[in-house]
């Protein structure tokens, strides 16, 4: 077994740990004023005019599966299930391929009708206003509870790395000022900035830090898991049910990782379907090395004299056992990164939509780019203090919210290849995935030796009727229309119609029907 140094508190430098971390906050601010330029149009705001470079919006992607909880809650489960919590790896190149075919469609139909978000594109997708709204309802219903938990991951991780010199609270306000302030005032192309600055330092610094960090508590990857497979092998075996579940969810974070509308929105940012693809190939793999080096260092915590009993802050505790104040503020600030990262690409992407398709209904005569920045500002601030107050079961609705999003998938992806697809089958279809989540999340009981599977079964049901109710009700009329503009552009995102005001006069129908004009 692995002594460490048994010290009662985590740090007894704490001045040093909150002086690397204000130092990357300050770094931060210089940096993101220094790459910021003024948002003029909703079309910079959202979508940064569709000109983002592949690396931006990789950094972006990040953001979605990279998230702060890897380094306090997915930590923890690795110290306690083990090779269980790898399935966050696995899950992020999987969901390349689903991410890889929707490019195109994405694109294409973001430019030729002006979309920045998902409600709008399964509005034009189903010819619904109504269901334009409520997917826009749905998804800050949805992505704002995980909103919600990565500022509570933020002022628990500065509490912790502070030795509470910072309260909780208070580690939560700085933050999400902090990352409110450039998120309202400069939209994505502020959040990709910052994205690209704490990508580098989680990715770079970070590998370089957690490879240390490995070598000096354990001397290497091998040493661990002969250390594991003598004392606690089951760390490193999946057997039964786990097996089961494992598996399970490995294949609902694939299907619900492109559903997420921070995910989704990346995908009207690139010059090209062909730059939003080059993304792709990065931040996936990026995230599978990361994610193994942030996750591998707790597996035999357990096994270390002095481990705290909540595996959460486990990292932490290793961090300063085995590398002492700096590195402790190091890996706070990593995690804070991958927080913030979350956080900026989350509020934009839930805010915006819902300030169109919903707040925009109450207020026709306020300019739309004003009340997207005042939307996005309110619902940062209402999940900070909801943070705050350490909202009572906020995992429990969290987690199956995500069983929501997942039902997504039939509407969002399978319906862009589905062209019998129709809003009787999207809403039909929804409606028994997410009843089917419901009685799974209240009543596991009900499935019994299936309960693992229920998600699934959901989904499949969901599938099925979407299917048969394209079949029944047939296609709707504009589809064909939709798919036959899908030629106006290639790969390269070049104009291929020999009329080019064509695709102009499309998207200004378009945009004239749209509910916010």
């Amino acid at each position: 077994m692995k002594k460490g140094k048994g010290v009662s508190g985590l740090t007894t430098n704490v001045p040093i740990v909150i002086g690397v971390i204000a130092a990357f906050f300050i770094i931060n601010a210089i940096l993101i004023r220094i790459f910021h330029s003024p948002q003029k149009d909703m079309d910079t705001y959202t979508v940064g005019n569709r000109k983002m470079p592949w690396f931006m919006i990789a950094f972006g992607y990040m953001g979605g599966w990279y998230v702060g909880s890897v380094y306090t809650g997915f930590a923890g489960n690795s110290a306690d299930i083990g090779f269980f919590a790898q399935y966050l790896a696995v899950y992020s190149l999987s969901s390349l391929i689903v991410l890889y075919l929707m490019a195109r469609p994405v694109w294409v139909w973001g430019k030729v009708y002006g979309l920045e978000s998902g409600p709008e594109y399964v509005g034009l997708r189903y010819n619904s206003v109504g269901f334009q709204k409520f997917w826009a309802i749905f998804m800050i219903l949805v992505d704002g509870c995980w909103l919600i938990m990565e500022f509570v991951t933020l002022g628990y991780v500065v509490q912790v790395a502070t030795n509470g010199w910072i309260s909780f609270e208070l580690g939560i306000v700085i933050s999400g000022v902090f990352c409110g302030f450039y998120t309202v005032f400069g939209g994505v192309k502020d959040s990709a900035v910052a994205s690209v600055i704490q990508g580098i330092i989680f990715i770079i610094i970070g590998s370089v830090v957690f490879l240390i960090l490995q070598f000096k508590t354990y001397g290497g990857f091998t040493p661990l898991f002969d250390m594991v497979a003598a004392h606690k092998p089951a760390l490193l075996e999946l057997e039964g049910g786990t097996k089961t579940l494992w598996i399970t969810s490995i294949i609902t974070g694939t299907l619900g990782a492109i559903c997420w509308p921070n995910s989704f929105l990346r995908l009207f940012m690139g010059s090209s379907p062909r730059e939003d693809k080059k993304s792709l190939f990065f931040s996936p793999i990026c995230a599978i090395v990361v994610v193994l080096l942030i996750l591998m260092p707790t597996m035999g915590g357990r096994l270390l004299t002095g481990f705290p009993e909540d595996a959460q802050y486990g990292l932490f505790w290793i961090a300063n056992e085995y590398g002492g104040p700096i590195i402790l503020g190091a890996v706070a600030v990593f995690t804070i990164c991958a927080a913030l990262t979350t956080i900026s690409t989350v509020a934009n992407a839930i805010s915006v939509p819902f300030a169109k398709d919903i707040v925009r209904v109450f207020f026709k005569k306020t300019d739309v780019l004003k009340l997207a920045k005042l939307t996005t500002a309110i619902v940062t601030v209402v999940a900070i203090l909801l943070g705050t107050r350490n909202v009572p079961q906020l995992n429990f609705f969290a987690i199956m919210l995500y069983n929501f999003i997942v039902q997504a998938f039939v509407p969002q992806i399978i319906g862009t290849f589905f062209k019998r697809g129709n809003k009787i089958g999207a809403i039909a279809g929804m409606a028994v995935g997410c009843i089917v989540a419901v009685i799974y999340q209240f009543w596991p009981t009900v499935f019994g030796d299936l309960g693992a599977w229920a998600v699934l079964l959901g989904l499949l049901a969901n599938t099925i009727v979407f299917i048969v109710c394209g079949f029944v009700f047939g296609k709707p009329d504009h589809v064909d229309k939709l798919y036959e503009n899908l030629r106006l552009y290639d790969n390269n995102g070049k104009y291929c119609d020999a009329d080019e005001s064509r695709g102009e006069k499309i998207r200004q129908d378009w945009l004239e029907k749209r509910i916010y004009s």
